[in-house]
């Protein structure tokens, strides 16, 4: 029974050096979380209807999920997409003129890229580029018409009080530079830092207290962010 627990444990010892001095390998499906910071300006596209709205800097907390695969290349190159999904709420409300509030609210976003990396042993810097999409919400309120002494509130115009809102997705490119680092056979971590490039949208709100149509708004805006994320390959 000793010669056999001896043989064993040279196999297991021997299986275990050998995967040590083996080469890391990038290639294969991944999945992970992950979580950072971002910030975007929302600022009004051409010319908006009565006094101006002024830029939204909306940025708070992000968390989300990634999922992806990449091969590795002989010589090192990695190639690979990966899809990706981050919550948020980043808000900020501001005044527009003189008693309307304008809220612009970031509830998520997400891409869907290509990653060009170097793999150097553990460690593997990368490019990516691709699509990017996001949920954007606009809000614009008008308060009670007997607080509002003069502007477009005021009561002789019957335009307020109102409380409208629209939610739109948009489109546009993403891209960025990170590196992965792996810290075993199945997992890495990641530092990221990414752009996300959107076209200008309109937002039509809704009807007015008088019945008639709020103003159409256009709005442009990008996202910036760095995030922390980590993967399991399998």
């Amino acid at each position: 029974m000793r010669k056999y627990l001896i043989a064993l444990c040279f196999v297991v010892f021997g299986a275990t050096a050998v995967q040590a001095d083996r080469p890391f390998n990038w290639t294969g499906f991944y999945i992970g979380a992950h979580g950072g910071y971002a910030g975007s300006s929302i600022d009004p596209a051409g010319d908006f209807p009565a006094t101006g709205a002024p830029t939204q800097n909306v940025e708070g907390g992000i968390v989300g999920l990634q999922v992806g695969y990449q091969h590795q290349w002989h010589g090192g190159l990695v190639t690979g997409v990966e899809a990706d999904i981050s919550f948020a709420q980043l808000k900020e409300t501001v005044r527009d003129g003189n008693y309307i509030t304008q809220t612009g609210t970031i509830e998520r976003f997400g891409t869907v890229r290509g990653r060009l990396g170097f793999a150097m042993g553990k460690f593997m810097p990368y490019v990516t580029a691709g699509l990017a999409w996001d949920r954007l919400r606009e809000n614009e309120v008008c308060p009670d018409p007997a607080a509002v002494p003069f502007g477009w509130c005021r009561p002789a115009t019957g335009n307020g009080p109102y409380n409208l809102s629209q939610s739109k997705t948009n489109y546009g490119l993403a891209y960025g530079i990170g590196f992965d680092y792996a810290i075993s056979s199945q997992w890495s971590v990641r530092l990221e830092a990414m752009r996300l490039e959107f076209d200008t949208e309109e937002y039509n709100l809704g009807a007015m207290a008088n019945g008639n149509q709020n103003p159409t708004k256009r709005f442009e805006h990008d996202i910036d962010l760095v995030r922390f994320a980590t993967n399991m390959k399998f």
